[in-house]
C-alpha cells in the first residue's frame, strides 16, 4: 500500500467528506472536494434499500421508465470516465487518494480493471465501506 499521498480528492457529500477530513487530519495533504465523484443520483429511490426496488434493473444500461429520474448507468460511467481522465492529466506522476461512494466505485473498477459493460458483470463490483483499492493509471 502506498504511504505517500500527494492529494486527496473527495466527494463533497457528508460521509465521504468527513472520511477524507479524518485521513487528511494532521498531514500536509491538500484536500479537494469534487462533484465528479458524488454518488449516483437514484431519483425517487434515494435512501431506499435494494429490497425496496429492483436493484439489478437500476444498474442496467437500458433503464426502465420507472427509473427515469435516476442518473442512468451510462451517464454515471461517462461522468466517472471523464473524471478519471481529468485526474490522469492534472495529477500525472502524483499519488491521488479518492474518497467516494459505493455506486461510484462500480464504473471506477469497471474502467480500471477492464470489466466490460453490462448488468451481469456490474453486480458485485462496488467496494465495501472503508475498502481500499489501489490502481496505477
Amino acid at each position: 500500500m502506498i504511504n505517500e499521498i500527494d492529494v486527496i480528492i473527495s466527494s463533497p457529500l457528508k460521509r465521504a467528506r468527513k472520511t477524507a477530513e479524518i485521513i487528511a487530519s494532521g498531514r500536509n495533504i491538500p484536500l479537494i472536494l469534487d462533484n465528479g465523484i458524488t454518488e449516483r443520483c437514484f431519483g425517487k429511490f434515494e435512501g431506499k434499500t435494494p429490497k425496496e426496488f429492483d436493484f439489478d434493473e437500476i444498474w442496467n444500461y437500458k433503464l426502465n421508465k420507472q427509473y427515469e429520474d435516476a442518473e442512468s448507468t451510462g451517464a454515471l460511467f461517462t461522468r466517472i470516465e471523464n473524471f478519471l481522465e481529468k485526474i490522469k492529466k492534472e495529477y500525472q506522476d502524483k499519488t491521488v487518494l479518492l474518497v467516494t461512494h459505493g455506486g461510484v466505485t462500480v464504473p471506477i473498477r469497471a474502467k480500471l480493471e477492464g470489466v466490460p459493460e453490462g448488468m451481469e458483470v456490474l453486480r458485485g463490483l462496488g467496494i465495501d465501506n472503508c475498502e481500499v483499492k489501489e490502481y496505477e493509471i
